[in-house]
């Protein structure tokens, strides 16, 4: 995210990147305050997000994600005791909303694949011929 602020002043470029450092900081540690299967998938999530980010060079883009960044500490902050939050994140450790359920569905119309859902993140099998 730093490649936006690279054309400015030098503290302006400083104070984004420890912003952007410091909401990272701060959604990974929410993330560990949750139980094991929603903890892994809450901690893989963000640093996914983070590293597939790290070269935006759009300032307003970069600005959009940090509000979103912003928006998903809220919600983990408040997770805990709202329980439409829980559900969605169940949903989503389980695989029955966001990109894991598009992707096990495709998965599974594969012949001699089998996915196992007992694991947090699904895992494929093959068959062995």
């Amino acid at each position: 995210m730093a490649l936006a602020f690279l054309g400015v002043q030098k503290p302006l470029a400083l104070k984004a990147r420890w912003v952007t450092l410091d909401l990272y900081r701060s959604l990974i540690r929410r993330a560990h305050q949750f139980e094991k299967p929603h903890e892994k998938f809450l901690v893989d999530t963000i640093r996914e997000r983070f590293r597939f980010h790290r070269h935006e060079s759009s300032r307003p883009r970069v600005l959009s994600l940090l509000k979103e960044g912003n928006e998903a500490l809220r919600i983990l902050e408040e997770a805990p005791a709202n329980t439409l939050y829980m559900e969605r994140i169940d949903a989503l450790v389980r695989a029955e909303a966001g990109p894991l359920k598009h992707s096990v569905k495709k998965l599974r119309r594969i012949p001699n694949v089998s996915i196992s859902l007992s694991s947090p993140m699904p895992i494929a099998e093959t068959a062995h011929f």
